[in-house]
């Protein structure tokens, strides 16, 4: 589903060509990757069974758009509390990302999302912004996006791959 969104998110111009955006990854206490990130870096098993995959992006220009650099965020939790969404924010303050102002695409991808999931969301940037922004909620939570992607299902003809019953 992610890899499908990702070409539609290109394909519709929501996100660059993959020359220009990155798989985010932060300083790990634990473990680093031990090359430099670019372009080029792979997503890692690692980031692919996390619960969050961030993509940074470059700015880039799609028709006669400008479109400035941020990120896409895959959010693979189901959303059912707004705790959840308030610890989320505070993961993504820690790394520095909500506290630069840049937009943030925040993609639900949970295969059994929470119905509630978005008014969860936005009731968690009103608690996050009264116990710890002062202020700054207009500037940071305004260019925060919640939307869910679409369920791809994908069915084989068992025929074909030589799966039928005999």
């Amino acid at each position: 589903n992610i890899s499908s969104d990702i070409t539609k998110l290109i394909g519709s111009g929501k996100l660059p060509q993959p020359d220009k955006f990155t798989y985010y990854y932060p300083d790990l206490s634990l473990t680093r990757i031990k090359h430099p990130i670019n372009q080029t870096t792979p997503a890692t098993i690692e980031l692919l069974t996390s619960p969050y995959i961030i993509i940074k992006h470059e700015a880039f220009s799609w028709l006669r758009d400008k479109n400035p650099e941020g990120y896409v965020v895959y959010y693979n939790q189901p959303g059912d509390s707004v705790d959840e969404f308030v610890y989320f924010f505070d993961m993504l303050s820690t790394y520095q990302i909500l506290t630069e102002g840049k937009p943030i695409v925040l993609r639900h991808c949970h295969i059994h999302p929470n119905e509630n999931a978005i008014h969860h969301f936005e009731r968690a940037k009103k608690k996050y912004s009264t116990d710890w922004l002062l202020g700054e909620d207009e500037r940071l939570f305004l260019k925060i996006d919640f939307d869910k992607t679409d369920k791809i299902v994908v069915e084989y003809n068992l025929e074909q791959i030589g799966m039928e019953q005999r």
